[in-house]
């Protein structure tokens, strides 16, 4: 196992050889997934995403709605009683949807 790893690793190095069936040859061999990853990871290294957060794309068309105005005003009150900014609840419909037992 140990030597379809490092040929593995090898192959990428070099960019000669099938790196799928390199993988493949490996995982035949008893590697894990991890243990192929790693083989990748230290030619390529390991990916990082990027997050990006995009925040108050909405105040700009509810900013003069009173039913925003009132929201506000109670998310103020509710970050100074609480000492932070009140966070949202979204349900996963999906799953709402397989528990609801019909009459």
């Amino acid at each position: 196992m140990e030597k379809s790893l490092e040929a593995l690793t090898k192959s990428a190095e070099t960019g000669e050889g099938n790196l799928l069936e390199l993988a493949v040859n490996a995982a035949r061999k008893r590697a894990t997934l991890g243990e192929i990853s790693s083989s990748l990871e230290k030619i390529y290294g390991r990916y990082k995403a990027v997050i990006r957060s995009i925040s108050g794309i909405y105040s700009s068309e509810s900013r003069d709605s009173e039913s925003f105005r009132k929201a506000r005003e109670m998310a103020d009150k509710f970050a100074e009683m609480e000492g932070r900014r009140p966070g949202s609840w979204l349900p996963k419909w999906d799953r709402m949807a397989m528990t609801v037992v019909p009459k």
